[in-house]
């Protein structure tokens, strides 16, 4: 006997089904472009709205990825090429994480399926820069399964970033902090050995993997502090081991970073309240000189600048900065005891420092 409530329920389903388009008809490129275009439209109506209250309604209506996310997980899973079905699940990948279905493509990138397939490099960027958290187990199974060489390339150098964070997260000097930044070494080196010369997006893979392995190697907490020298923003030149003998707060920064503002006052406060000749506030600055001279003038600066011009100045490379304010405290002896140090903990991790043996 057939169940009266089963069968409408059955006929709506198949009626739903067969009203969804084609997979393998689908133009993905189309579909993404029109999506891009419609926020690009609704950016237009945001600059163009005159009142708090258009701008509050517009806010209502952004598109969002929700609307083509199933269609692209869909795609992702059944179409018949290859290449449309990573272009899909790169999309929800680095663009819809933020639903469901974009964690569903996240999670399916480290199935043997797709991690070993071509295409996937704007995917292995977003994870190597991301803080997901199963971003760690889909690069090993990237790294693991493919044989492509600029994925598996890219995701040996995203896998040491991932793990590089990861082991500055942890306390310091535990085996979790040690461990992670051992094998993030021996892949950068891994890098270097088999794919310095891999060019992706116009970069050698070579470039980053070196920074990276120079400075877990000579810019890591035990190390020797790597020697500063350079002029402030009058051509004073000075040196960082001229301050030998005390413990050095060093912060790079600029005015330019909002996270930056007030970061030397705090810091300078806490020193003044320490006994004299223990400890120093010395700063690498990432403005132009004439930039600086206003900021120091105005902000009424007290530390010592050296004046490295951009974020990628000559000082701030040889360090490797790639966060802003990066603040380091390093013993009289020269050895970096901490790095990067939250702007909120540094009087506590300074007298830490002056406390050791």
């Amino acid at each position: 006997m057939r169940c009266p409530i089963l069968l409408p329920l059955l006929l709506l389903c198949t009626a739903a089904l067969a009203q969804q388009p084609d997979i393998a008809t689908l133009d993905v490129d189309k579909l993404m472009q029109d999506h891009d275009a419609k926020l690009i439209a609704h950016t237009q109506q945001l600059i163009a709205a005159k009142t708090d209250a258009e701008r509050e309604a517009l806010s209502r209506t952004l598109p969002s990825a929700a609307e083509l996310a199933p269609t692209m997980l869909r795609v992702a899973l059944q179409h018949p090429v290859e290449a449309t079905s990573t272009k899909a699940l790169v999309w929800l990948i680095t663009r819809a994480t933020n639903v469901p279905e974009g964690l569903t493509g996240l999670k399916m990138l480290g199935e043997p399926q797709f991690a070993g397939r071509a295409g996937l490099l704007d995917a292995l960027d977003y994870l190597a820069n991301s803080q997901t958290g199963v971003s760690e187990q889909v690069l090993r199974a990237v790294v693991a399964q493919n044989t492509h060489t600029e994925e598996k390339a890219s995701a040996t150098l995203g896998l040491g970033n991932v793990l590089v964070r990861a082991g500055e997260a942890a306390p310091a000097g535990s085996p979790q902090r040690k461990a992670a930044l051992e094998e993030a070494s021996k892949l950068y080196a891994e890098v270097m050995a088999n794919y310095k010369d891999v060019t992706v997006r116009g970069m050698k893979l070579g470039d980053p993997a070196a920074a990276m392995l120079f400075e877990l190697t000579n810019v890591s907490e035990g190390c020797q502090a790597p020697e500063i020298e350079g002029k402030d923003a009058y051509g004073a030149t000075f040196k960082l081991s001229d301050y030998r003998g005390l413990s050095v707060v060093l912060v790079f920064w600029g005015s330019w970073c909002h996270a930056c503002h007030g970061t030397l006052a705090a810091i300078q406060a806490g020193i003044n309240q320490l006994p004299p000749s223990k400890a120093v506030l010395l700063a690498v600055n990432t403005d132009p000189v004439e930039t600086l001279k206003q900021v120091l003038a105005s902000e009424h600066i007290e530390c010592r600048n050296w004046s490295d011009g951009y974020n990628r100045g000559p000082i701030s490379s040889v360090w490797n900065i790639h966060s802003w304010p990066c603040i380091f405290i390093i013993d009289a002896k020269g050895v970096i005891q901490r790095k990067n140090v939250p702007r909120s903990e540094v009087d506590k991790a300074l007298r830490e420092v002056l406390a050791m043996p």
